[in-house]
C-alpha cells in the first residue's frame, strides 16, 4: 500500500480513471484508447490514473494462452520471442504523449502473474522513465486539495469476479469502509463501467440534523472487447457478457467534486 499521496491542484481538474487496456490482446480497442489520449492531451485540466492490466502479459507457457487472441500489431513480429516486451513498448510509446498528466499507474493481476513467474517488472521501469508514480496492484490513497477544499480518493486494480453489476458494486462498497473519509473509491479489473453514488456515513450538523456523506463507487471500465469477429476469445468461450468500452472521469473544482460519470466510447 502506498502512503497518502499528496496532490495540490489548481482551481479545476478533470481526473480520468482509465483501466484494463490489455495491450497485446486482439480485443484491445487501441483506436479508442488513442482517441482518449489525444483528448486528454488537449484538456488543460486533465490528470490520469491508470487502473492496471495495461498489457495482457500472457505467454505461451500459460494454459490461458491462445495465439488467436494476440493482436495483429504484436504478431507482426511473427514469433513469440519478446512478446510481452513488445506489448509494454507499445503501451509506453502511446501514453508518452500525456506523461506530464499522469499521476500514477497501477499494475494488475495480468502483470503481477507475469512478474511473479519471471521476476521482471517492466511497469516499474516505465514509471521511472516517465517520472510518474508506480502504484503496484495494491491500494493508493490520494489527498487532492487546494486552498478552497479537499477530497480523498482510493484507487486500486481490484479483485474478484462476478458477471453482474450488482456484484461489482457490492464488492466495491464492501471494501470502501476500510479507510474512512474517502470521497471516491475506484476499481478496475471487472471491466464493468459505471458509477454508483452511496452514503458512506452519517453525522449531525450544528442544528442537530443528520447529514450524509456521499461516496462515489467507480467501476472504471476497459478498452477490451469481449467479442471480436473472426476470433473465439477467452470471454466468448466463457460466455461472459459483452461490455462497454470506456472510462470514468471526475471533475473537481475548488476542492469539491462537481461530477463523477462513466464515459462510454
Amino acid at each position: 500500500m502506498k502512503n497518502l499521496l499528496d496532490k495540490k491542484i489548481k482551481d479545476a481538474v478533470n481526473l480520468y480513471f482509465i483501466g484494463d487496456t490489455h495491450y497485446g490482446n486482439a480485443g484491445c480497442v487501441r483506436t479508442k484508447f488513442l482517441e482518449t489520449l489525444n483528448q486528454i492531451k488537449k484538456d488543460p485540466d486533465a490528470a490520469v490514473i491508470f487502473m492496471g492490466d495495461c498489457v495482457d502479459a500472457i505467454n505461451q507457457t500459460e494454459k490461458r494462452a491462445n495465439p488467436e487472441e494476440i493482436a495483429h500489431n504484436i504478431m507482426s513480429h511473427e514469433k513469440f520471442i519478446n512478446l510481452i516486451s513488445e506489448q509494454w513498448k507499445m503501451f509506453e510509446e502511446d501514453i508518452s504523449m500525456i506523461k506530464d498528466k499522469i499521476w500514477g499507474i497501477h499494475s494488475g493481476n495480468h502483470g503481477d502473474k507475469f512478474m511473479r513467474n519471471t521476476c521482471v517488472n517492466e511497469l516499474r521501469r516505465i514509471c521511472e522513465r516517465l517520472n510518474v508514480e508506480y502504484l503496484d496492484s495494491g491500494l493508493a490513497h490520494w489527498h487532492v486539495h487546494n486552498h478552497k477544499g479537499e477530497i480523498f480518493i482510493e484507487t486500486g486494480h481490484g479483485t474478484g469476479g462476478g458477471l453482474t453489476a450488482g456484484y461489482v458494486y457490492s464488492n466495491i462498497e464492501k471494501r470502501s469502509n476500510y479507510f474512512k473519509d474517502m470521497d471516491i473509491v475506484a476499481r478496475g479489473h471487472t471491466h464493468k463501467l459505471g458509477v454508483n453514488l452511496s452514503v458512506a456515513s452519517m453525522s449531525f450538523n450544528d442544528d442537530g440534523e443528520p447529514v450524509g456523506k456521499s461516496q462515489y463507487h467507480c467501476a472504471t471500465g476497459s478498452f477490451l472487447r469481449n467479442y471480436v469477429p473472426g476470433i473465439t476469445g477467452y470471454a466468448e468461450r466463457s460466455e461472459y457478457p459483452p461490455l462497454p468500452i470506456g472510462y470514468v472521469r471526475a471533475t473537481i473544482i475548488d476542492g469539491k467534486i462537481t461530477e463523477v460519470k462513466p464515459v462510454p466510447l
